[in-house]
């Protein structure tokens, strides 16, 4: 019997992908043209103008975590709350670094035009900006953040790039030094939660006991939700980059439609390439 070849399956072109999950882009008019008013009138994208994006992206609230205080003033357990207090300061700031770190990378790759955005639509805007730049030299490394540059980018290809090394090392820094300190913490703040527990029936003020026992489980979730989702991103981030070679021609044929159009930015590039 004769050997069958194995033919190894096609990988999807990530640019492919992306365009999939764009959603329709309602945008207003800047120039004058003659299906637009001057006005400002609504209209379909149309990428031979320079317009305004108008789709919005519904973000949810900010944790609760973030805009309340571990306050216990006017309880017996107020002397005692200053020990537990600054394990509740670090979960909370820990994690207000790493969400204005991953929000901002995600705003300046344009993710509000996405249906079901993945990290990976960023990263891969994020390289068509930088590949925009002829002038300069990508190098790919092994760890993060990933990329090195050599040369001068463009200020909009600059701001994508900060914002991912920004993010990089506050994924690194959840996973090489807040690990360990968040997972003590939070099992303090467990220990916390069971002295309010016991007290909460004898205070005077239960309403006050019982929000800071929310406050205090809320915490405990987002430093577990945190690990998780740094050591997510970085193993993403890595299997991403791990097959870079692969995506390169991609990669470089979208980088040329930007050249050409003289775009750097992540509205303008999804609106422009992925969109059409």
């Amino acid at each position: 019997m004769g050997c069958a070849n194995i033919v190894r399956p096609l990988e999807k072109k990530h640019s492919v992908e992306i365009a999939r999950r764009i959603i329709p882009k309602i945008v207003r008019s800047e120039t004058l043209g003659s299906n637009h008013t001057n006005n400002g009138s609504y209209s379909r994208l149309n990428s031979g103008q320079n317009q305004t994006c108008l789709n919005i992206k519904i973000l949810p609230q900010s944790h609760k975590i973030i805009s309340n205080n571990l306050n216990l003033s006017g309880t017996q357990l107020y002397m005692a709350s200053f020990e537990y207090v600054p394990d509740f300061n670090y979960i909370r700031e820990t994690y207000a670094n790493f969400s204005a770190a991953l929000s901002y990378f995600r705003n300046l790759v344009h993710e509000t035009c996405f249906k079901n955005f993945i990290i990976t639509d960023g990263i891969f805007i994020m390289l068509v900006s930088l590949k925009a730049n002829p002038s300069c030299n990508i190098i790919y490394l092994s760890k993060p953040p990933y990329i090195e540059i050599e040369g001068t980018l463009h200020e909009e290809s600059m701001n994508i790039f900060s914002s991912w090394k920004n993010l990089m090392q506050a994924v690194e820094t959840i996973l090489r030094n807040n690990e360990a300190k968040l997972s003590k913490c939070a099992k303090r703040l467990e220990i916390f939660s069971s002295l309010l527990k016991d007290n909460s029936e004898f205070s005077l003020r239960p309403g006050r006991i019982e929000k800071a026992i929310h406050l205090c489980n809320l915490a405990i979730e987002v430093s577990q939700s945190l690990v998780v989702q740094a050591y997510d991103i970085k193993q993403i981030n890595h299997d991403f980059f791990a097959s870079i070679k692969r995506k390169k021609k991609d990669i470089e044929k979208q980088a040329n439609k930007a050249i050409e159009q003289g775009i750097f930015s992540g509205e303008r590039i999804v609106h422009s390439i992925f969109a059409n």
